[in-house]
């Protein structure tokens, strides 16, 4: 195996390890897709929070780590984190010989992949409304005879009807459009985000002809959908977002008034904490309660100590962080075990030892990380049991298609 090979190979099964999968086929797409033919020449822009820096070089092994790399740095529009995609795709679970409409396919990297996993059987109908990306996703996508680019709006654009749309840019709300192109059967994975802060990457399925089962996969941060934007949505989705949990999520309604289940509601359509009229889903365990929590925002990062309880290994801050001492929390509020009368939550989140892997093996360092934003409240008494304290522990990681 040669070297660029085997930095890919590496890459494919970590980024798709930390999103708790262990899906062979998803591994042996992104190993089998190389990440550089679809992002133009090196050095390439790294995007980090104050803007971009390039790469050391133009070696292409630079570009199997977990970074965004600019594909249109003066509009911020990015080759999106493989970690995030990872895992969304893993939710999306695309099948052999299905339809997919890829919105937001920028140069076509993440469609390669979509078009690896359903086969030559299959199809992607991949759409860009930045014309300039989609010229180059058409060349970059030649070689694939199952796949469609087409730059133009999904907003304006007759969808196919679809086993999967995959959406890689920010919506307030899903399009009644969309929701009409799927099969029975099929998903929809759309960011619904709101004007500022983060928002969710939701996964709906169609269940019926008229019922729709839905599930929030993570907190995201994308580029505005043009054209799937509306202020007082995004208003709604901001008091959604901030009073309640995404696993309360389970389905979406339309064309009916929003009842007592209500999580968060638009126009013609409105997310509910009761599941769909046809099938049922399993809620997903958080773990059995404690006398004492931390309580922690989906899609934020922090360093524990190994004693929290219901935490699941993810994956590092930064590329040289060693993925064994840092975690994710999984769910929208993970409870983390913690004594009545111990110490404060926060001095639970401590100092790790970082190391390097991957293409910075050499690196070894210390990392140290507080809450940058912590609120309490006390919890009311049960029979026998104390008061307990709640601490929420914020921290924001901004992430783009």
């Amino acid at each position: 195996m040669n070297t660029i090979q085997a930095h890919r190979s590496f890459y494919a099964e970590f980024i798709v390890k930390l999103s708790g999968q262990d899906d062979e086929r998803l591994i042996a797409a992104f190993s089998s897709v190389p990440r550089e033919d679809y992002l133009g020449p090196g050095p390439w822009p790294v995007s980090v929070a104050s803007g971009y820096i390039p790469t050391l070089s133009a070696e292409p092994y630079l570009l199997y780590q977990d970074t965004l790399i600019g594909l249109a740095t003066d509009r911020r529009i990015n080759n999106g984190q493989p970690s995030l995609h990872a895992e969304c795709l893993a939710a999306a679970a695309p099948r052999l010989g299905e339809t997919v409409v890829h919105i937001g396919a920028g140069t076509g990297y993440y469609t390669a992949i979509l078009a690896t996993l359903v086969g030559p059987t299959g199809h992607v109908h991949a759409l860009e409304i930045e014309p300039d990306l989609a010229s180059r996703a058409a060349a970059n996508l030649a070689h694939f005879a199952n796949v469609e680019v087409r730059a133009e709006s999904a907003n304006d654009a007759v969808l196919p009807t679809a086993d999967l749309i995959y959406v890689n840019a920010g919506a307030t709300h899903p399009p009644s459009a969309w929701l009409d192109s799927l099969n029975v059967g099929g998903r929809l994975l759309i960011p619904l985000t709101p004007n500022e802060g983060l928002g969710v990457m939701l996964k709906i399925t169609r269940v019926s002809a008229t019922d729709y089962a839905a599930e929030g996969i993570a907190g995201v941060a994308f580029i505005p959908c043009i054209g799937a934007r509306d202020d007082a949505a995004s208003a709604s989705l901001i008091c959604a977002l901030q009073r309640q949990s995404l696993e309360a999520i389970r389905s979406l309604r339309r064309h009916s008034q929003p009842d007592s289940t209500v999580w968060c509601a638009g126009s013609d359509w409105w997310l509910s904490t009761a599941n769909p009229q046809s099938g049922t889903l399993t809620p997903r365990s958080t773990g059995p309660a404690t006398a004492s929590t931390v309580s922690l925002v989906r899609g934020t990062w922090c360093i524990i100590s190994y004693q929290a309880y219901g935490a699941r290994l993810r994956r590092p801050v930064s590329s040289n962080v060693s993925h064994h001492w840092v975690t994710r929390v999984a769910s929208s509020r993970r409870s983390f075990k913690q004594p009545v009368g111990g110490a404060a939550p926060w001095s639970r989140f401590g100092i790790a030892v970082a190391t390097g892997f991957a293409s910075c093996p050499s690196f070894t360092g210390l990392a140290f990380f507080v809450p940058s934003l912590t609120t309490q409240r006390t919890c009311r008494p049960r029979p026998g049991k104390p008061g307990t304290t709640r601490t929420r522990a914020a921290w924001r990681y901004s992430r783009r298609r």
